[in-house]
């Protein structure tokens, strides 16, 4: 009884934390602190504390249960998921904190597709600062290149230097970080027979994803991965077989053949949809 009240518990700090809920952010970050303090403490004293384990197993336990639960490949979920709340605290308040104008400076702001997603979100007053400080700094580094230019070579190589020279988009590594934590999550969660369980009866990871989670797992649970992808990569291909000769269509409230195969080789992509609530803008995920 105690355990299923537990799992009860971490799947429903899994979807708070999902949904940015401000409850399950505030104990990720009481957690966060607490184990860092733990893992000080451990290596300065040498004090032992079992109970660290126990605590990230069952709320990592709880995410990936809540991720196999969802059609597609669950790290490219978790990574969706992530990018829309990176988005929504960005806009919310991160666009005018220092930290985040000193990063998407050193950038030259974000890359491409999250720059357009930027500006897909409508909020003129956001874009518009951003796009201010963005600007500002990109004639600061071009008036230092313009008065270099009759100097030295070496001065001026290092002024143009400065402005080709760009930091990775800050969402980019910020979501690069998260699906490696994901991956690592998931691998060390697969040990576990139920989750193991619920991984056969999913959609499982795309070829990326399952190349990455591949490097991190052996024993049993590179043989469950390699074994569902295997059983993945057949339905596909029967599965466009028919459509080539002309079977049965796909359902309505699934992929198309083609789309899942796509999805499978080359990852999954999830359509957003706005929703206004109590505590801001928000931003769901539809079916793939």
């Amino acid at each position: 009884m105690w355990r299923r009240v537990a799992e009860l518990v971490a799947d429903c700090y899994a979807a708070g934390l999902a949904r940015a809920h401000p409850a399950a952010r505030l104990i990720a970050w009481a957690s966060q602190q607490l184990l860092r303090l733990g893992r000080w403490l451990t290596g300065v004293l040498g004090l032992p504390f079992p109970w660290t384990a126990p605590v990230l197993w069952r709320t990592d336990r709880g995410e990936v249960r809540a991720l196999l639960r969802k059609p597609g490949c669950p790290i490219c979920r978790h990574v969706a998921e992530a990018s829309a709340r990176s988005y929504f605290w960005f806009l919310m308040e991160g666009y005018g904190e220092a930290a985040w104008i000193d990063q998407l400076t050193a950038a030259g702001g974000f890359c491409p597709p999250h720059m357009w997603q930027l500006a897909a979100s409508g909020l003129a007053y956001r874009i518009s600062y951003v796009v201010q400080y963005l600007s500002e700094d990109l004639v600061r580094r071009l008036r230092v290149v313009e008065t270099s230019t009759g100097r030295r070579q070496r001065q001026a190589r290092a002024a143009l230097a400065a402005l080709v020279r760009t930091a990775p988009c800050p969402l980019c590594a910020i979501l690069e970080r998260d699906a490696r934590h994901a991956i690592d999550k998931l691998v060390g969660c697969l040990a576990d027979t139920e989750l193991a369980a619920l991984y056969e009866t999913a959609d499982g990871l795309c070829w990326p994803h399952f190349q990455r989670a591949i490097a991190r797992a052996d024993g049993p649970v590179l043989r469950l991965l390699a074994e569902h992808q295997l059983q993945q990569l057949a339905a596909t291909e029967r599965a466009l077989a028919a459509v080539a000769t002309g079977g049965a269509a796909a359902a309505a409230d699934r992929p198309s053949p083609v789309a899942r195969a796509t999805a499978l080789l080359s990852g999954w992509r999830f359509h957003h949809r706005m929703e206004r609530s109590h505590d801001g803008e928000w931003v769901e995920l539809d079916t793939v």
